[in-house]
């Protein structure tokens, strides 16, 4: 869990300072207040969604392209196409969404725009 608790940390530092775009500017504040308000909003919001892992499995096939032989049920030499089953296994937090439109109103609150 604190593994997560990290990622979800840097995800949020990465997200808050490049705003995804967006420049949070505030009339006469400092890059210290503006660091100071990010991380407060941060916690704030970690606190009240935590990061939150869920295993997601998802199924794809993959057309493997070939030629019939004596071993498969064509004639040799036709085109032979097979489907590969591949599974995919990810994790994702569920709450990082949450955390993010959290800590965007937060800052709004203390001023940022």
């Amino acid at each position: 869990m604190k593994r997560w608790r990290g990622y979800a940390v840097m995800g949020s530092v990465a997200l808050g300072l490049t705003g995804c775009g967006h420049q949070w500017t505030r009339p006469d504040a400092t890059p210290l207040q503006w660091q100071e308000d990010m991380v407060l909003c941060q916690h704030q919001a970690e606190d009240r969604f935590p990061a939150d892992g869920v295993r997601q499995h998802s199924r794809y096939y993959s057309v493997n392209h070939g030629r019939c032989s004596q071993l498969t049920p064509c004639r040799p030499g036709q085109p032979l196409h097979t489907l590969e089953p591949l599974d995919e296994v990810r994790t994702i937090d569920v709450n990082a969404q949450n955390r993010e439109e959290d800590v965007r109103v937060c800052l709004l609150e203390r001023g940022w725009l």
